[in-house]
C-alpha cells in the first residue's frame, strides 16, 4: 500500500509541475541567432583571415587557368644519387587543380601524391609545394621548367631530402 501511495504522490507532483509550464509564442522570444545588422566597430573575422581567404581564392583561379595543368611523361635521370639516365624507366607526373601525383617504376617513387601548399606554391615559376597524402615523406617540391623540358622533385622527410631530376618527354 505504501508503494502505491508513493507512486500516486509522485504522479501528482509531476502533474502539478507540468501544469505550471507556460508556452509562449516563438515570435515574442528573444533569439541568440546572429543579427542581420553588423554592429559598428565589431568584425566577425579578422583581417588576416580575409587576406588568407583572398589568397586562397586567387591561387584557385590561377591554378585553374594554368597552362601547366596536365599529364607529363618523364624520364628520370637521377634519384637519390643513383643514375637512371641509361634506363628506360618511364614515369608520369599529373598536375591537377587539386594537387600533384607522381607515378614511377622506382619503388621509392612508385606512387607519390599530395595537395598544394597554397602559401608556398609559385605557379608562374612552375614551383609547386605539396603536403604528401600518399607516399613517403612529409612534403615535396616539384619544379617544372617547360623551356628546357626538365624538372626536379625533392621529397622532404624531417631533415632528410631526396632529390630526383628528370626530363620531360611529353
Amino acid at each position: 500500500m505504501k508503494k502505491i501511495t508513493s507512486l500516486v504522490l509522485a504522479l501528482l507532483i509531476t502533474q502539478s509541475l507540468f501544469s505550471q509550464i507556460k508556452y509562449v509564442d516563438s515570435d515574442s522570444n528573444s533569439s541568440n541567432l546572429p543579427s542581420n545588422e553588423v554592429l559598428a566597430g565589431y568584425s566577425l573575422i579578422t583581417e588576416k583571415e580575409v587576406k588568407d581567404k583572398e589568397a586562397e581564392l586567387k591561387f584557385d583561379s590561377e591554378i585553374a587557368s594554368s597552362p601547366l595543368l596536365g599529364v607529363y611523361k618523364i624520364d628520370i635521370l637521377k634519384h637519390r644519387n643513383l643514375d637512371y639516365s641509361r634506363t628506360q624507366l618511364r614515369s608520369r607526373v599529373y598536375v591537377t587543380e587539386v594537387g600533384i601525383t607522381v607515378e614511377s617504376e622506382i619503388p621509392s617513387l612508385a606512387l607519390l601524391s599530395g595537395s598544394y601548399d597554397k602559401k608556398n606554391t609559385n605557379i608562374e615559376k612552375g614551383r609547386f609545394v605539396c603536403n604528401i597524402s600518399k607516399g613517403y615523406g612529409d612534403i615535396f617540391s616539384l619544379t617544372l621548367n617547360m623551356e628546357y623540358k626538365v624538372g626536379g622533385l625533392s621529397v622532404i622527410d624531417g631533415t632528410t631530402v631526396n632529390t630526383t631530376t628528370f626530363k620531360i618527354i611529353d
